[in-house]
């Protein structure tokens, strides 16, 4: 009896190594899942992004008026006879 209770436990023993210490160990599939979790959150931040690209693209191809405000932004350009005025705020 007492080789059988021997046997068994050091089956048991060899499992649970297997189970936390091996190739497809418990811990080894969850930091996986953790890493898959953090990359589909930035591949759909990274989705997001590309389709405010996209429509950003779209409207200057299409409106003069957008390329004009993104001119104005980006390069503080101005039109003939405008004046342009920087407000700065003091530092403190």
């Amino acid at each position: 009896m007492k080789p059988l209770t021997a046997s068994l436990i050091l089956i048991l023993v060899l499992l649970q190594c297997r189970f936390w210490i091996g190739a497809d160990s418990y811990l080894k599939v969850r930091k996986l899942k953790k890493t898959l979790a953090e990359q589909q959150e930035e591949l759909l931040a990274l989705e997001n992004r590309n389709q405010q690209l996209v429509a950003k693209i779209e409207s200057l191809k299409q409106s003069p008026a957008a390329i004009e405000e993104q001119a104005r932004y980006e390069l503080g350009m101005v039109k003939q006879g405008e004046k342009y005025y920087q407000v700065v705020e003091p530092i403190e």
